[in-house]
């Protein structure tokens, strides 16, 4: 009895009004359970908005994301250089989980540069399953994707490594010169407001306008440095095949 009154929570709340295209459907399992309830749901853009904005539920995803973060930064071998051959974390999850607000508010306390590579116009899908039905949902693809960044650095294979160099230096460079323009008093607030200056006027389809300029910017540089080592290397392919 307790069991059925919580499968009609359920579905109550799947058919909430925040939630559109709705499609209930039942199905054999056979050797599974006798019976299988399939909704398959999207939520509205502005619920995926709204729960971005909400408050973040319980710290202790962040704290254990900053001190994985710290024991890497912080790992040294026995001749005090560094044991890890590179400093990375990757955080694994289905659709609408949650990683990419893990890193948003992860911004809030250490300076985070977001950077989104998913292809344009894409959503993802999660599954939620119960002893008697699953639920199908197709997510909205939130935040945005940077555009520019992803066919900048999706480019030719060969010049690959160039970009992906010529993309950080000026990343770096430009988030220095982003943060010396910050009328702010300490570290704390220079890195609170960068999260501001990236995230200021994103909706579900784009990002804000600060934060397209600012790759726009990235982007243009490393193109052109990646073009002149191109220029620099031939040119120096020409000299030594004549010299020979």
């Amino acid at each position: 009895m307790r069991f059925q009154k919580q499968v009609a929570n359920f579905i109550e709340l799947v058919g909430h009004t925040v939630l559109e295209d709705i499609s209930v459907k039942s199905q054999e399992t056979g050797e599974w359970w006798p019976r299988l309830l399939r909704y398959s749901c999207s939520p509205k853009p502005s619920a995926v908005v709204n729960s971005w904005n909400a408050d973040f539920i319980d710290n202790a995803p962040l704290g254990g994301l900053g001190r994985h973060i710290s024991r890497q930064l912080a790992s040294k071998n026995v001749l005090g250089t560094m044991s890890i051959y590179a400093h990375y974390c990757s955080i694994v999850q289905s659709s609408g989980m949650g990683k990419s607000r893990l890193l948003d508010e992860f911004s809030r306390s250490f300076f985070l540069v977001p950077i989104n590579l998913r292809p344009a116009n894409t959503d993802g899908m999660s599954y939620l399953l119960f002893p008697v039905m699953a639920c199908q949902t197709h997510l909205l693809g939130f935040p945005p994707p940077d555009n520019q960044v992803r066919d900048f650095l999706s480019g030719p294979a060969d010049t690959a490594f160039d970009r992906a160099c010529n993309f950080l230096l000026t990343l770096f460079g430009k988030c220095k010169e982003a943060v010396a323009k910050f009328d702010c008093r300490d570290k704390a607030e220079r890195v609170q407001e960068f999260r501001r200056f990236m995230s200021e006027g994103q909706s579900m389809r784009y990002v804000g306008g600060n934060r397209q300029m600012f790759f726009n910017d990235v982007v243009e540089q490393a193109q052109y440095l990646t073009k002149a080592v191109c220029c620099s290397s031939l040119i120096i392919f020409v000299i030594l095949s004549y010299s020979l």
